[in-house]
C-alpha cells in the first residue's frame, strides 16, 4: 500500500538486451545491448539469424507512433560483439515482425 503501481503497455520505453553463452546454455556471460531505444516509444521484436559465414544479423522494429512502426537490420561479424550501421529495410509505415520469425533459406 501507499507504494505507487507502474503502468505497464505495449508503448513503454524499452532497449533489446541480451546475454551469450558459449558453453551449450550451461553458463552465461554479463548482458549486453544489443539496440538501445532510438525511437519515440520504444524498439521491439528482436530477431538474430546466423549466416553461413558466421555473420549475425539482428532484425528489429522502431516504434516512432501508432502508425510509423519500421524494421531495421544491423550486422555483426565479432559473435555480437560490435554492429555495423543500422538500416531501415522496410517502407516507412506499420509493421509487426515478432521475435523468432525471421529465418535463413537455403
Amino acid at each position: 500500500l501507499g507504494t505507487k503501481a507502474i503502468k505497464a503497455g505495449d508503448s513503454m520505453p524499452c532497449r533489446i538486451s541480451a546475454r551469450i553463452s558459449t558453453d551449450r546454455c550451461r553458463s552465461w556471460g554479463e548482458r549486453i545491448i544489443l539496440q538501445q531505444n532510438l525511437w519515440v516509444n520504444n524498439v521491439k521484436h528482436p530477431n538474430l539469424v546466423r549466416l553461413p559465414s558466421g555473420e549475425v544479423v539482428c532484425f528489429f522494429v522502431g516504434w516512432d507512433s501508432n502508425s510509423q512502426r519500421n524494421v531495421f537490420m544491423k550486422r555483426s561479424s565479432d559473435n555480437c560483439e560490435s554492429w555495423g550501421k543500422m538500416v531501415q529495410i522496410s517502407k516507412p509505415g506499420w509493421y509487426c515482425n515478432n521475435h523468432g520469425r525471421a529465418l535463413r533459406l537455403e
